[in-house]
């Protein structure tokens, strides 16, 4: 029987082209006139959480994954840490056009692994995306021990992915079984204001 394993949160912004992601962004969510905070269920305890209220990013929290190999998607940008930035209490990753490591354009990706990781509860971030053809930004997990077996038996959460310029919001599952298998569901929303995308995990769900 396969042991539990906890899972690493990841950010990144897949693009062939010009924008930002941001998250958890407070002010800014109430620039755009949603002031609401979303219900929290009194079940869960906070354990963990990065508000980007500092003015830089907390390596502590914080991975940077620095190349442009692709990464198993034929991503035409490369990562580097420069592109991540705190503005009035948000996260912003901003794609450039711009020449690095034989890539056309830069981005950035950041993880928590073997910083913070998790084993079941409610993972959220408040997020504004950007809607374009090229664009892929994504919110996701992935399991704590890919080094050792590698994907997809790590197995993989995508809590929020956007791709192009239509409504759809995906969630999808991974995982090995005798070879990559995933499955997972969409809905429609307005991507390019702010929402809360989260999953809720225990030892029986994944929602």
């Amino acid at each position: 029987m396969k042991k539990n394993i906890g899972h690493f949160i990841t950010i990144s912004f897949i693009l062939i082209g010009l924008s930002a992601i941001c998250s958890s962004c407070k002010d800014a969510n109430a620039k755009n006139g949603n002031t609401a905070n979303p219900p929290t269920p009194t079940s869960y305890q906070l354990v963990w959480s990065d508000e980007f209220n500092r003015s830089a990013i907390d390596t502590t929290n914080w991975n940077f994954e620095i190349g442009g190999n692709g990464w198993g998607n034929h991503e035409q940008e490369y990562y580097q840490r420069e592109n991540a930035s705190i503005e009035n209490g948000c996260l912003v990753i901003t794609g450039k056009k711009e020449g690095e490591g034989g890539k056309h354009y830069t981005s950035s990706r950041m993880t928590t692994q073997a910083k913070h990781e998790f084993l079941y509860g409610r993972i959220e971030a408040r997020i504004k995306i950007p809607v374009g053809q090229g664009f892929w930004p994504a919110f996701w997990m992935l399991g704590a021990d890919i080094n050792e077996v590698l994907w997809p038996a790590c197995g993989e959460t995508d809590i929020m992915e956007h791709i192009n310029s239509d409504s759809l919001i995906y969630g999808t599952l991974h995982w090995d079984k005798n070879g990559h298998v995933q499955r997972g569901d969409t809905l429609r929303s307005t991507p390019s204001g702010f929402h809360v995308y989260a999953v809720e995990w225990d030892k029986d769900f994944i929602k």
